[in-house]
């Protein structure tokens, strides 16, 4: 009975945080800064405790991946305590935690939220980006697109494109995009999860920002306040494949720039928040993940936006074959005390490198400037181009090359507005950074990326922030269609390097490989897989099958006794690095290395064996004529799925065949004592 009463939904949270947190301190005081750590064998919930506070710390927590699910109750803590041991179900289990702050007279006046694993492994096989490319850069960056898709490829992504012409209109790209994804369903065998955008392609419009329209401009700017009214930039229309995007009824001409006005089959549309397909206002999810990189009308750096493009492309490929690295630290220059929006970074940055590693007395430039971070934090009174007390997109010009992060987020007024002239957000990725946002208008969410997930998660999480997290409140711009990330929605904490010239052969009925560990690098373990070729030069990859070790191995060299079939092969080869986080730790692949071979079964030739089954097609009842002591059988269909095995079979010995097994085509893997083999079987019951 004390759990039911316990448990706790976002909405009713929400309600509460409502009138309470916004009325206490705000940025760090709004936060419960949390992380996991691991102490003596266990893994452990920490967070911080603000000095002179009294009250109780409520501990909630839900799957990790389960977004929608209410959080359950747990726990509950006074002041004197900082520390909850994780049970034996929650090491096993991706796990997501909310933390209370709750004052004596019963108000949350802080919240935080983190997820926890150990030793969590990723799917190898990722999701399916579809690059969407200006084709300005089809010739200039032919080679580095084309990088690009192989490097995508090679981190486990099923990778599509198309080119769409700056002359177009959005929604004549959306239509292009949206036929030539539809065109690869049946091939890609895995859902759409990302839309990278990649250049100038022609940027969506939407909105009523005004006092008197929808919602008031997310950073507050209405009529009489700067102007910064009507239809802004909208990325996630690319995301969104079954919502209803109007141009009928909004006509809002107050913007200060004529980019803002929006009128009736203009071309923008009207929708102020994320839709469906019901009237101005009706919140439905976008579908895929969306993020740009776009250097147009840049003239504050010297670089064409070509060149600057290519400098990306190339800081992203080092990124994902490990040769950028940066100490895992954070760095915060909060320039608005009376605000919320800093927020944003005392949530995440503890997720990724611990309550102490996370800095808020430097300068964003000065640290910067002199040494590197994993993650930054800045914000301040702005402009299209400015941040007071951060600095200018001059500053980011004239400090390039030296300017050093992975990952920042910026707020102020005006630059999340990012299709500007030297737009603030989009000067930091020009000037070195991989990926940023708007962050704390509102809030962003990417601590799923501590286990291993990439950025356009977080992207979407917080577009579709329906009560999902707690949003900030800010100008009421949570499931705003200005909600945009700038940068390779793909990109996750840097894999570890790729192993190097794999040297491969087929050599008595086995395939034998060797290669070179990767330099300077701490790798744990390395895992072998087989590769299955799938359309547009893509691959599924799959785990060695009938191995007992899964194909991992300590050292540099690996033997693959299972592959009974003669033919031409493809082996990949990752480096996998595990990797603690302020979050716990995750099996860090890095990209594939692969390899072909002409392989030779030789089994009967090399034991002499007589080795068949019988007879064949069979209608249920199969005998395994062989001269040796048959070990271990197993019966899969054409799919690759295990419909039967079995151990340990005397010599001409008959099996029954399941009776769920239907007519049709199977592979049976005999397993002798002297070796293996792969018969086809036909099954035919009529």
């Amino acid at each position: 009975m004390r759990n039911f009463f316990k448990r706790i939904t976002l909405l009713s949270l929400l309600m509460v945080l409502n009138s309470s947190i916004l009325h206490s301190q705000v940025a760090k005081t709004q936060v419960v800064m949390a992380e996991i750590k691991f102490v003596d064998n266990s893994m452990k919930l920490i967070w911080d405790i603000p000095t002179g506070f009294s009250g109780t710390h409520r501990i909630y927590k839900r799957n990790l991946f389960d977004w929608g699910k209410s959080f359950n109750y747990v726990t509950e803590f006074d002041q004197n305590f900082f520390e909850y041991s994780l049970t034996s179900s929650d090491v096993e289990t991706p796990t997501e935690w909310l933390i209370n702050r709750v004052d004596g007279s019963g108000n949350i006046i802080s919240l935080g939220y983190i997820a926890s694993v150990k030793d969590y492994k990723p799917d190898i096989n990722r999701g399916w980006v579809h690059l969407l490319i200006d084709s300005t850069y089809a010739t200039p960056l032919k080679d580095e697109l084309d990088v690009l898709i192989l490097e995508l490829r090679d981190l486990g992504h099923f990778v599509t494109f198309n080119y769409a012409s700056r002359n177009s209109t959005p929604t004549e790209v959306k239509n292009t995009l949206m036929d030539s994804i539809y065109s690869k369903l049946s091939k890609a065998g895995k859902p759409l999860e990302s839309i990278y955008i990649i250049g100038h392609v022609p940027v969506p419009y939407s909105g009523y920002f005004s006092s008197t329209g929808h919602r008031y401009p997310p950073d507050g700017h209405a009529e009489g306040s700067g102007n910064h009214t009507g239809a802004w930039p909208a990325d996630c229309f690319y995301g969104d494949f079954d919502g209803s995007w109007t141009d009928t009824r909004v006509s809002c001409t107050t913007g200060n720039q004529a980019r803002h006005h929006n009128e009736p089959g203009d071309g923008k549309f009207d929708a102020s928040v994320i839709i469906g397909t019901g009237t101005e206002g009706t919140w439905s999810p976008i579908e895929i993940q969306v993020g740009r990189v776009d250097f147009f009308n840049m003239p504050a750096f010297l670089e064409s936006d070509t060149s600057l493009l290519k400098e990306y492309l190339q800081r992203c490929s080092d990124w994902r074959t490990g040769k950028i690295k940066v100490i895992k630290r954070a760095l915060i220059d909060n320039n608005f005390s009376s605000l919320n929006l800093a927020s944003s970074g005392y949530q995440n940055f503890p997720c990724f490198v611990g309550i102490d590693s996370v800095f808020d007395d430097r300068d964003y430039f000065t640290f910067q400037n002199s040494e590197n971070y994993l993650w930054s934090y800045g914000c301040g009174a702005g402009s299209y181009k400015s941040c007071n007390g951060i600095g200018t997109t001059n500053d980011f010009a004239n400090n390039k090359g030296k300017f050093s992060n992975a990952f920042t987020m910026l707020a102020g007024s005006y630059f999340g507005d990012w299709d500007s002239q030297n737009n603030l957000l989009r000067a930091a990725l020009a000037s070195g950074s991989l990926a940023t946002f708007w962050g704390g208008i509102p809030k962003w969410y990417v601590h799923h990326m501590a286990v291993g997930s990439n950025i356009g998660l977080g992207a979407w999480l917080t577009m579709n922030n329906n009560n999902e997290y707690f949003n900030g409140f800010f100008n009421g711009s949570a499931q705003g269609i200005h909600i945009a990330l700038i940068g390779d929605p793909t990109l996750t904490l840097a894999p570890p390097k790729p192993v190097s010239n794999i040297k491969i052969s087929s050599i008595n009925g086995k395939v034998e490989l060797n290669w070179d560990a990767p330099s300077d690098e701490h790798i744990d373990y390395y895992k072998v897989f087989t590769l299955k070729d799938a359309a547009f030069n893509n691959f599924q990859i799959e785990p060695l099958k009938h191995s007992s070790d899964d194909g991992i191995t300590a050292t540099n060299s690996y033997t693959d006794n299972g592959n009974w079939v003669s033919g031409n092969y493809r082996y990949a080869i990752s480096a996998v690095r595990i990797d603690t986080t302020g979050s716990g730790s995750y099996h860090n692949y890095s990209k594939l290395t692969m390899v072909e071979v002409q392989h030779t079964n030789s089994f009967e030739a090399i034991y002499g064996e007589t080795l068949r089954i019988l007879p064949n097609p069979t209608s249920g009842i199969l005998f395994i004529e062989s001269n040796c002591q048959i070990i271990r059988y197993e019966i899969f269909d054409i799919l690759g799925r295990l419909q039967m095995q079995g151990d340990s079979l005397e010599k001409d010995a008959s099996i029954k065949l399941s009776p769920n097994m239907i007519d049709g085509v199977y592979l049976i893997n005999i397993y002798s004592e002297n070796g293996s083999k792969t018969l086809k079987l036909e099954l035919s019951r009529s």
